[in-house]
């Protein structure tokens, strides 16, 4: 097992890319939350291991998707879909670093991407959100 400032100092990495902060005594010791993080809307589990079986799944296909070129001249972005028989909906095995690139270059994505921006308010995105993300 990590050292226990290991494991929380990830979970205040995670935290931090959700604009919160690591839930202190997370788990089944909060009085506060069970979620990693402080954040209002989000529950955040995280993992911290040697290795997960869909990360496994995929690097597989990073390698895969390394020997294809995109229109751009480069590499294709890995994106593993996870579907469970009988549910609806996707879940998505996709690096943090590959995100904008996946969202610059699929529909499905911009869209909610637009309606995020729509909400915000469009040109004034930026100064909307932050007013709405300091209430928060």
């Amino acid at each position: 097992m990590a050292a226990k400032s290991t494991w929380k100092n990830v979970e205040r990495r995670v935290a931090g890319l959700f604009d919160s902060e690591r839930c202190p005594l997370s788990g089944g010791n909060s009085k506060i939350t069970r979620s990693d993080s402080l954040h209002p809307y989000l529950f955040v589990e995280t993992k911290y291991r040697v290795a997960h079986s869909a990360v496994k799944l995929w690097r597989k296909t990073k390698d895969l998707a390394e020997k294809e070129i995109a229109p751009d001249g480069r590499p294709k972005i890995p994106v593993v879909a996870l579907v469970e028989k009988g549910r609806e909906g996707v879940f998505f095995v996709i690096h943090s670093s590959d995100l904008p690139l996946v969202i610059s270059r699929t529909k499905f994505f911009r869209q909610y991407v637009a309606a995020i921006v729509a909400f915000c308010g469009g040109r004034k995105a930026a100064a909307r959100c932050n007013k709405i993300k300091k209430k928060v």
